[in-house]
């Protein structure tokens, strides 16, 4: 398993993250089907995982984002019946 010797810059970590590629070698063939990611990347062995905690976060950003969109809505539909 080769690792690189040097380290990648921010930009080039995040364009690798954005056309989803392996963020330490660069390498893609990371998903077998759509929504199905390898366990390891194939050229450096990197093991990928979710972190502790992050549905969490996941359902801390899907409730907010809910929340204020009902909130814009209702505060549309109140207004709309005053005039």
């Amino acid at each position: 398993m080769a690792t690189p010797t040097n380290t990648p810059t921010r930009g080039r970590t995040m364009w690798w993250g954005m056309t989803l590629r392996c963020a330490r070698c660069g390498s893609g063939h990371l998903f077998r089907r759509y929504f199905s990611m390898v366990p390891d990347c194939p050229r450096c062995g990197l093991h990928f995982e979710r972190e502790q905690g992050y549905w969490t976060g996941a359902l801390a950003f899907n409730m907010i984002a809910t929340g204020g969109l009902l909130d814009r809505k209702s505060t549309r539909l109140n207004s709309s019946h005053r005039t």
